[in-house]
C-alpha cells in the first residue's frame, strides 16, 4: 500500500482511475491509502501527493484523531474510532 497526507477531493479518482486502472483510494481522515501499484504511484504523483511509511502515516492519522476526539462533544453524532491503517 501506499500511504500520503492529504484529502480526496472532486476530481481527484477519475472515471479511468476506477475502471482501467482499478484504483480505489481511501481516506482515513487526514490519510489517502493506495495500492502500490504503477497505476498507485502515477496517481499520487499527478495529484502531487507524497508518499509516506506505514508507520508515519499512522503516527500522523493517531495523533489527528486523538485531537478529535479530545475535542468531541457528546451530541447526537456517532463518535469516530481510531484505525489501524491497512497493510
Amino acid at each position: 500500500m501506499l500511504y500520503a497526507e492529504g484529502l480526496i477531493s472532486e476530481g481527484f479518482v477519475t472515471h479511468a482511475d476506477r475502471e482501467d486502472n482499478n484504483l480505489n483510494p481511501k481516506q482515513y481522515q487526514n490519510i489517502i491509502v493506495i495500492e502500490d501499484t504503477a497505476a498507485g504511484v502515477a496517481w499520487m504523483n499527478r495529484n502531487s501527493l507524497t508518499t509516506i511509511t506505514q508507520a508515519q502515516a499512522q503516527t500522523s492519522y493517531d495523533s489527528f484523531m486523538d485531537n478529535l476526539l479530545a475535542s468531541w462533544e457528546d451530541d447526537e453524532r456517532i463518535k469516530p474510532s481510531k484505525e489501524t491503517l491497512p497493510s
